[in-house]
């Protein structure tokens, strides 16, 4: 998981398991295990009380769901696994995912709380539908020195952010104008474009 903006930690990519096979629709329980609450109320603040967390009623309470989260990104989200798009209040009331959230339980783990506040860990544990049980545990959050983002996951992650101020082809300029930024004899070009909009 990796911090996003305008709320929780959450998982910034899909979860491998997802692309070993893993969907809602295919789990007959899931677990996410995040650091423990004794240290912080990142628990608490996205696996209790349960029973809301299952049911979130707007956007702004599933960007502290647990279960939604997970879903969401078993599901397949937007930007890098999900984003910001995906904690809307139509998603939240989305009849396909709610139908899933009651599957995921939220517990703590020591190993994850161990790592916590240098990363913020999770492990997920998938029991499917045929027995099997898949376990998948990200100890390194995505974008930090231990797991850095790829260049196009980089222009992946501007390009979405900046569009929701500029246009595309506004966005795509600066981005263009940070790429070269070395080569740059100031910073102009990289601002030009979003001070031309605020004049």
């Amino acid at each position: 998981p990796t911090a996003a903006t305008g709320g929780p930690p959450r998982p910034a990519a899909p979860p491998p398991a997802r692309g070993r096979g893993v969907s809602p629709l295919a789990a007959g329980g899931l677990t996410s295990r995040p650091r423990a609450p004794r240290l912080s109320v990142s628990r608490r603040t996205v696996g209790a009380p349960i029973e809301m967390k299952r049911a979130p009623e707007t956007g702004y309470q599933a960007q502290f769901s647990g279960p939604f989260t997970v879903v969401t990104a078993l599901m397949g989200g937007g930007g890098l696994g999900v984003s910001l798009d995906d904690f809307t209040d139509q998603t939240a009331q989305d009849p396909v995912r709610r139908t899933h959230l009651h599957k995921v339980d939220v517990v703590a783990d020591p190993r994850c709380d161990e790592l916590f506040p240098h990363q913020f860990p999770a492990v997920l544990t998938a029991e499917l539908s045929d027995g099997s049980v898949i376990i998948e545990e990200v100890m390194r959050n995505r974008g930090g020195p231990g797991r850095p983002l790829s260049e196009e996951d980089l222009e992946r992650k501007f390009t979405d952010n900046a569009c929701r101020a500029l246009p595309a082809a506004e966005a795509a300029i600066i981005r263009g104008a940070v790429a070269e930024l070395d080569q740059l004899p100031s910073v102009t070009p990289c601002l030009l474009p979003a001070a031309r909009r605020s004049t």
